[in-house]
């Protein structure tokens, strides 16, 4: 967990310095006959764990002597007891290799001590890794190739005279890059030139090169690839502060969920989970989407479609120049048994931190109840520190002056009858429904789920 929460570096440096005190700890001599049982029995498992994996990767005994041996040549950790078992080994090692009269079994002993050590090492650097990989959402080889490659050349998808051109301004990568966008698969914004920079232009469309057929992306379906349109690319730099690569890890990500979304994505048809609409506009013409969870009724797992149509209605509701909404989350009453298992959560940020990047300005979470904390703290480490910025987390009158300040009269006097209306024991869920509006892209309000 500490090790998925760190930078790159620093998690590779925790990883290491975790699996050569676990692989010194493992080796040390000093220790009493019942935990050396306890000890024998770990190694065996972890050898049997990576034989099942990897049945015909054998190492020779001289390798194996090295491997056992690579822990303990750190000099800033070393200990005067590891040094002398690593010797120990190492000598037997070498001269169990070069004595040809050696019985089998004494020349398979310390092979099997090598490759044990060697795997306990190994294996406490892949979890470490693979958690951290399970948190950013890509690989730390493809980070650090992108890295190396951004090195050697900045602009490593575009070759060096076309990149000598986009700086002169002599080529225009936006011409090259035509894209049949479909009504309802479309960024909606209108980008303003004089509040983008040159600089910012020129990585949104190296990003956009990516798509091109034969580029790194350009695997993808024109379906998925439609949504990677400059708007699109912009947004993405600024959530991931203009780095390109990992801007691009990113899009990769992206495309992926707009194929899995496909469908829900064209068709717009989901299965009502709840109350989840636009209700209206801030001062400031960003769309609200309002909903309570006392009036859910399929469990978190089904309302991830619900949420992606409600979040596509706000989106053709934004005008020329805006490109967030705020999501106010009133969890009055919350039911545990649709709400026990937090993954559904960590689906909708990564949608939230990928497809629609930068699309939120605000999460109101109104009256969140105590037992629900279990599901904030499986979902809080994932959240990135820009996002954690943009939730607040207030009581039923708080938000009610929040609204006050935040939007018009006839906004905020909607959305507080809204709290009051799922605050009254005397309504059924039936006559709630009844009174569920939206506002559509007209300005209009019409029955939410017609």
């Amino acid at each position: 967990s500490s090790c998925a929460c760190l930078p790159s570096s620093d998690s590779d440096r925790l990883a290491r310095e975790i699996s050569i005190r676990l692989s010194r700890r493992m080796a040390s001599s000093s220790v009493m006959p019942r935990r050396q049982g306890r000890r024998q029995r770990l190694l065996a498992f972890c050898a049997g764990s990576r034989s099942a994996a990897e049945p015909e990767r054998r190492l020779p005994v001289a390798a194996a002597a090295r491997a056992a041996s690579i822990p303990v040549m750190e000099k800033s950790l070393r200990s005067p007891s590891s040094d002398k078992t690593s010797d120990t080994d190492s000598t037997v090692a070498s001269q169990t290799e070069l004595n040809p009269d050696t019985p089998r079994q004494q020349q398979c002993a310390p092979l099997a001590a090598g490759t044990v050590s060697s795997c306990a090492c190994v294996s406490v650097c892949d979890v470490a890794s693979a958690l951290r990989d399970l948190v950013c959402g890509s690989s730390r080889k493809q980070r650090q190739v992108d890295r190396r490659s951004s090195i050697e050349c900045p602009s490593r998808h575009v070759p060096r005279p076309l990149t000598r051109q986009l700086q002169k301004g002599e080529v225009d990568l936006s011409a090259k890059v035509e894209r049949k966008v479909q009504r309802r698969a479309k960024t909606k914004t209108t980008i303003g030139s004089g509040a983008i920079s040159n600089a910012q232009r020129l990585q949104a469309q190296e990003l956009m090169m990516l798509l091109e057929p034969g580029q790194k992306l350009g695997s993808f379906s024109d379906f998925a690839k439609e949504y990677g349109d400059e708007a699109f690319c912009l947004r993405l730099l600024r959530k991931y502060d203009g780095s390109v690569p990992k801007c691009a890890d990113k899009l990769r990500d992206v495309l992926l969920w707009r194929e899995e979304n496909r469908e829900v994505l064209m068709t717009r048809s989901f299965a009502q989970a709840g109350d989840y609409r636009v209700v209206g506009s801030d001062t400031r013409h960003r769309p609200v989407l309002y909903q309570c969870m006392k009036n859910q009724y399929l469990p978190l797992g089904q309302c991830l479609d619900h949420q992606i149509v409600a979040m596509l209605r706000a989106i053709d509701n934004m005008p020329p120049g805006v490109e967030a909404v705020t999501h106010v989350w009133d969890l009055h009453g919350m039911q545990l048994r649709l709400n026990l298992n937090p993954v559904p959560l960590v689906a909708m940020v990564r949608s939230a931190e990928g497809y629609f990047a930068e699309r939120m300005h605000a999460l109101v979470i109104i009256d969140m109840p105590r037992w629900a904390g279990f599901l904030k703290d499986a979902v809080w480490p994932l959240v990135p520190e820009k996002t954690k910025a943009k939730v607040k987390f207030m009581t039923r009158e708080e938000a009610e002056r929040y609204f006050g300040g935040e939007c018009n009269r006839q906004v905020a006097d909607h959305i507080i009858a809204s709290m009051n209306q799922n605050r009254d024991g005397r309504l059924s869920l039936e006559d709630r429904k009844r009174s569920w509006m939206r506002v559509d892209v007209n300005g209009d309000l019409v029955p939410a789920f017609s």
